[in-house]
């Protein structure tokens, strides 16, 4: 019976996709998400929001073009400010969820029988509309292809908190302000600071769980990136090839003064108690402003 069971799932897994969404102008969402509204970025001819079928999240469309990225002047491991061109994307609004992860370690568990590969995350005792933590960045990658998407470069992270100004933060270069009292690493439901929110209505970049990025970790990444554009262009820059150690990866958010451009450095391979994850899904066409 558990041969046939897990038969049963490796055909799920390998059923034939279904059919392509078109939202006009020729341009076709994956199967597995549905447009939310039919209003379009006039320019790219995409809607403004979509959902994602599987998790239920709804994304937000963030405009490719000239991203800026780390910061001029320091700290060291986010200089020199790049300039990098990206594609369009969709990310999620909201940080994945308790109630989302659960939904992905039950198809695990039931459906293809992977108990011992989905660990609960730390805070699985929190309501189910809190970030989920403690979750690796290797499960948090198998979360994302389970839903179709992927995880953000750090570029891609960067565009979608700075918003095409590049800004120092996702509301502006002005100082924060909080309904009340907030403090890095103070982990609430998701959107409960409404005034952290990006310029593509994109909530919790500057606050709330610090996010992995695919990005492997180097605190000279930038002056590296740097030294290889060659006075060329960096078009969707991945990070370094190599990490300061081996399963370092870069997570974003929660810095000094709410700076975009901080980051830091984790083992991927180890749960952190206040490091969650968000998805994005990469559009197939070249875009500038």
């Amino acid at each position: 019976k558990l041969a046939d069971h897990r038969k049963t799932a490796r055909k799920k897994e390998e059923a034939p996709a279904e059919p392509r969404v078109a939202v006009g102008n020729g341009k076709t969402l994956p199967a597995g998400f549905t447009p939310l509204t039919a209003v379009k970025d006039p320019t790219l001819g995409w809607p403004l929001r979509i959902r994602s079928d599987r998790d239920g999240a709804e994304m937000a469309l963030v405009a490719g073009g000239v991203a800026i990225v780390g910061h001029e002047g320091g700290p060291r491991e986010s200089s020199p400010q790049l300039s990098v061109v990206l594609d369009s994307f969709y990310m999620d609004v909201n940080e994945v969820t308790l109630k989302q992860y659960e939904k992905f370690r039950k198809y695990q568990i039931e459906e293809l029988d992977r108990k011992k590969n989905v660990s609960e995350p730390k805070n699985f005792k929190s309501p189910p509309n809190f970030p989920a933590l403690g979750v690796t960045q290797v499960q948090a990658d198998f979360y994302a292809k389970w839903a179709g998407k992927e995880l953000p470069t750090e570029a891609e992270w960067e565009r979608a908190a700075r918003g095409p100004a590049g800004f120092a933060h996702p509301w502006g270069n002005g100082r924060a302000i909080w309904t009340h009292a907030r403090t890095p690493e103070e982990i609430d439901v998701v959107r409960t600071f409404r005034t952290d929110v990006s310029p593509y209505g994109i909530y919790d970049l500057a606050g709330n769980a610090r996010e992995w990025c695919s990005d492997r970790y180097s605190p000279t990444a930038f002056a590296e990136a740097l030294k290889s554009a060659n006075g060329g262009e960096l078009r969707n820059w991945k990070g370094p090839r190599l990490a300061e150690t081996e399963d370092a990866h870069v997570v974003k958010g929660n810095g000094p003064n709410w700076d975009a451009w901080s980051r830091a450095g984790l083992d991927g391979t180890h749960a952190h108690a206040n490091v969650g994850f968000r998805c994005i899904l990469r559009l197939p066409e070249k875009s500038a402003e």
